[in-house]
Order: structure tokens, then sequence, then C-alpha cells
């Protein structure tokens, strides 16, 4: 998509001030990436779009992760089908999956890493 100077210079004011002031105007802009991202993922049948980078912040490096998944409203929820695969997965032990593996991905995709303490780790 090729934008003129005017259009690119909006759109870069627009993101400008969402960098610097957040609040709404981010909210919004969220929202519209959620929705874009939402409907590639379901057009290639994709269970799940995950990006990730590594930003600096503050002269520190930080690994982040933002990840879509989706279910079709009225069908069985994200969470019956992960109780479904969890279920499958213990049943036929490490046989058939790396179940470590299986467990990484599971907690990556939706586990609260900050429910756990980590401060107590050594």
């Amino acid at each position: 998509m090729k934008l003129t100077k005017e259009e690119d210079q909006v759109i870069c004011k627009f993101l400008k001030n969402v960098a610097e002031e957040g609040g709404k105007e981010l909210f919004r802009l969220m929202q519209f990436v959620l929705m874009k991202l939402s409907e590639e993922a379901i057009q290639m049948n994709a269970g799940e779009v995950a990006l990730s980078q590594i930003l600096n912040y503050e002269g520190e490096k930080y690994n982040t992760r933002m990840a879509i998944q989706y279910s079709k409203v009225g069908e069985k929820t994200l969470e019956e089908r992960a109780y479904e695969i969890a279920d499958r997965m213990l049943l036929s032990g490490s046989g058939n999956c790396d179940l470590r593996e299986e467990m990484k991905k599971a907690i990556l995709a939706g586990y609260n890493l900050y429910h756990e303490d980590f401060d107590d780790e050594e």
C-alpha cells in the first residue's frame, strides 16, 4: 500500500501521539490491531498467532510476546478444548507427544506467569 505524503504524516502524527499519551487512543489502536490480526488468524486457520520481539527499554532488554487465540462462538471454548487436550495427553502418556514441550506451549499460551512468585526461586 502506497501512502501519500499527507496520509503518511497523519498516520505518523497519530502514532506519535499514541506513543506519548497512551490512553483512549492506545486502546483504539490495539482494538484495531486485534481485529485485523484476528481476521488474519481466522483466514489462515491458525489457532494462534504470536508476535514477539526484543525491546530495549531504559537501557534494559526485554523479551516481549503478544498472542491471539480464537474460538468460534457457539462451539467449544478454548478452555473446554484445553481440558480435552490435557486429558488426552495425560491418558496417552509421553509416548505420543513430548509432554514437557506441550506443557511449555500451554504455559506460554495462557498461564499467567506472574501467578507464581519468582522471587522465591534460587
